[in-house]
């Protein structure tokens, strides 16, 4: 029988209290990452080498290092992840050349759900605020057999210090400035205990950012973004496990400043993306080998909601959910889970911005089942899973995956064939009861090995979508609604490396993806039909990090993305050159006190990367991304 890396794992983990006189090696170190229990793949924990998916783990130190300032800035330096803009001067990910923004990257934080059910979407930019992120866990590729229809082509998991990681009282502020003003000021504040059975955490944080202070043209009107592209944010979760219960608050007050011309031509309209998310769940023993996780979650959303209320904005939406996971280990060569969800979605809106039923309500329905059974046999790791979905509206979805991985001495293997969907929201409902869930497939294959100090893995994707949701609006009759399309892709390699030594670490990728028979008109660039609209076909990345002494360190990072084609006010295809945004951060402990200091550049070259449209249609220029920027970030343990 193969035996499993992930005792490894634990015991790592378990003995580096006892070694804390003899710090780990470089090599360990690196080990010791790579063999880090992650859940996002399979709900069972697998190291990252071992897990049924295209895994990135972006640990803590490395997000410090980065001098991150938002989830946005993590995700930068993922393979194969981008952003672009949508419209109401909101951005949204993409994924593997992918448009990803409506419905189909599935965002968590702490297990609860952040995408809100009105389009599906995900906001990015000064949102999710990275001083309380213990780890990111990302797949680079489908969840939609464990997760359902918002993870067809990616799952982000953020997880948050508990009160383990926190055991005290922390605090932080950061602040960023630009030649002519702020840029962001924020500040952070969390308290995590343990006492006997019973962890909690509370972290809450509150600042405002812009998107940029540079100008925007829309069709020849002119906006000065400087105080008028205001992002703020307001995120506070609470986390209470005792002994089996646990139970998850969270409240995400984020806002975005409308700077477009759409609603208002004398001056900028705010705009909430609030959300309260409540979770309840016990994870109760029932024998040796078998397990039940009944769970119960809530959320209340007010996405693109206006508080003036005009141009239907004073939409919420609801999801209530009940569900429960049954997780059978009969030998310790098998692992069973099988689960079952049940939802209820519903939007409320007044009278006057009734829905397409007359109504001030509409709600769907949705039911699943969903399982999966690991096999660890002697030639590898075997995971076949899949997932049934009956929604009252759009009918059956069934998506299917198979992995086989194989973990040994310093080598892996993953062949990966998987189907996902991305579940129509309630705005595509109202605008065509007849729009279909999209359908994709998927075919990945990663190799990677650990030589020493160093490790590096490549990996294989084509991403096949059939019935793509796209929406489309008539200028001529004012008519908006959403369509399926044939189909559209991408195909590419990502490799992905990591060095430890001594003298500290560096993380660098590359990707690179072409369009995978594109039939969405909106998609198209003409004359390049490799590209899809707004996407980069290559991006690379580095974050490193060096050691000045026992207290400081130096750590620069680049993104930089290969041309890209946009339309713009004028029309397009316009091509837009290559561009790289550069950092540089210095880290530093000031001695005989708790307090943690960061201090660098952002946009060191005051490159105009922006935030292109990814689709033909467009409300302006690409929205433009903030210039250099200086900031400081000091933390505090009480």
């Amino acid at each position: 029988m193969r035996r499993s890396v992930l005792p490894l794992a634990t015991l790592v983990l378990v003995a580096s209290p006892l070694r804390a006189q003899q710090p780990m090696s470089a090599e360990d170190e690196l080990m010791a990452l790579l063999n880090t229990p992650v859940t996002v793949a399979s709900q069972k924990a697998l190291t990252t080498r071992e897990a049924p998916g295209i895994i990135s783990l972006i640990p803590r130190e490395e997000i410090l290092a980065s001098g991150a300032k938002d989830l946005l800035d993590v995700l930068r330096l993922v393979p194969g992840f981008d952003f672009a803009s949508d419209i109401q001067g909101v951005v949204g990910p993409a994924v593997r050349g992918n448009w990803a923004f409506e419905g189909k990257l599935l965002l968590l934080v702490d297990g609860q759900e952040l995408n809100e059910t009105r389009y599906g979407t995900t906001q990015f930019g000064t949102h999710v605020p990275v001083d309380h992120i213990q780890r990111v866990e990302v797949i680079r590729g489908p969840g939609s057999a464990m997760y359902g229809g918002f993870a067809e082509l990616a799952v982000v998991n953020v997880v948050t210090r508990d009160g383990v990681n926190l055991m005290g009282a922390t605090g932080a502020v950061t602040l960023a400035t630009t030649a002519q003003g702020h840029a962001l000021r924020q500040l952070s504040a969390g308290y995590g205990t343990v006492s006997g059975r019973t962890t909690w955490s509370l972290t809450a944080t509150v600042g405002d950012g812009n998107r940029s202070e540079q100008p925007w043209n829309s069709f020849g009107q002119v906006r000065q973004l400087k105080d008028q592209s205001g992002l703020r944010t307001g995120f506070f979760n609470l986390g209470l496990k005792h002994g089996d219960f646990s139970f998850r608050a969270i409240h995400d007050a984020y806002e975005v400043d409308d700077f477009t011309f759409y609603r208002n031509e004398a001056a900028v309209s705010p705009m909430r993306f609030r959300g309260t998310y409540l979770d309840a769940r016990a994870d109760l023993t029932l024998s040796s080998t078998l397990r039940v996780v009944p769970r119960v979650t809530f959320k209340q959303q007010q996405p693109w909601y206006y508080p003036d209320g005009l141009e239907g904005g004073k939409k919420e939406t609801e999801r209530t959910t009940v569900g429960a996971q049954l997780i059978w280990d009969p030998s310790p060569a098998w692992s069973v889970v099988m689960g079952a969800d049940a939802w209820k979605d519903s939007g409320k809106a007044p009278l006057s911005q009734a829905w397409s039923n007359g109504g001030t309500q509409v709600s769907y329905q949705n039911r699943a089942l969903y399982t999966q059974a690991l096999w660890n046999a002697p030639f590898a790791l075997l995971t076949l899973g899949a997932r049934y979905d009956h929604n009252s509206q759009f009918g059956s979805s069934f998506v299917p995956r198979f992995a086989l991985t194989k973990a040994w001495s310093v080598f892996h293997l993953k062949l990966l064939a998987s189907k996902a969907f991305r579940a129509p929201a309630i705005e595509n409902f109202e605008l065509n009861p007849q729009v279909e869930p999209e359908k994709t497939t998927a075919l990945e294959v990663e190799f990677g090995a650990q030589l020493g100090r160093a490790f590096v893995s490549v990996n294989l994707f084509d991403i096949a979508i059939r019935n793509p949701i796209v929406y489309q609006y008539d200028s001529v009759t004012d008519a908006e609604s959403y369509f399926n399309y044939p189909k559209t892709g991408s195909r590419g390699f990502e490799v992905d490396l990591q060095l430890r030594g001594d003298w500290g670490f560096l993380h660098s990728s590359l990707t690179v993806s072409q369009a995978n028979d594109n039939q969405v008109p909106d998609f198209v660039v003409p004359g390049e039909k490799a590209y899809l609209v707004g996407l980069p076909n290559l991006k690379a990345t580095l974050l490193a990090s060096f050691r000045l002494g026992e207290r400081w360190s130096f750590a620069p990072s680049f993104v930089a993305l290969g041309q890209r084609f946009t339309f713009e006010s004028e029309g397009g295809p316009v091509r837009r050159e290559a561009v790289a945004l550069l950092n540089a951060v210095v880290h530093g402990e000031l001695p005989g006190l708790k307090l943690k200091l960061s201090f660098g550049v952002h946009n060191l070259t005051g490159a105009d990367v922006g935030f292109p449209k990814a689709y033909q249609g467009t409300d302006g220029d690409t929205y433009p991304s903030q210039p250099r920027q200086v900031f400081l970030r000091a933390g505090y343990r009480f």
